[in-house]
């Protein structure tokens, strides 16, 4: 009789061995503010996780940006360097 009372508190039993799913929701039942200060929890780390690995997505990608456009000025300038010497040996 002890454990269809404990069964029904939502306490532990002998008769059987509760899963880790069932202990869990058995856990929430017993301590609703701690389970749902967890989920929020979980939530909250969960979104701003999001958030910062979209933030560093956008910052690697204007960085990638930045370097290719330097680097097409520089090829500029190396160009407009090589026909300056060109016409100058040209004309020498």
């Amino acid at each position: 009789m002890k454990n269809v009372e404990a069964y029904f508190a939502n306490e532990k039993t002998t008769a059987y061995k509760d899963g880790l799913i069932e202990k869990l929701i058995k856990w929430a039942r017993r301590n609703p503010t701690k389970a749902m200060t967890s989920v929020l929890l979980m939530i909250f780390v969960l979104i701003m996780s999001v958030i910062s690995i979209t933030l560093i997505s956008q910052i690697k990608q204007a960085e990638q940006s930045k370097e290719l456009e330097r680097q097409q000025r520089i090829a500029a300038e190396n160009e407009k360097q090589l026909e300056y010497q060109r016409n100058k040996e040209q004309h020498c």
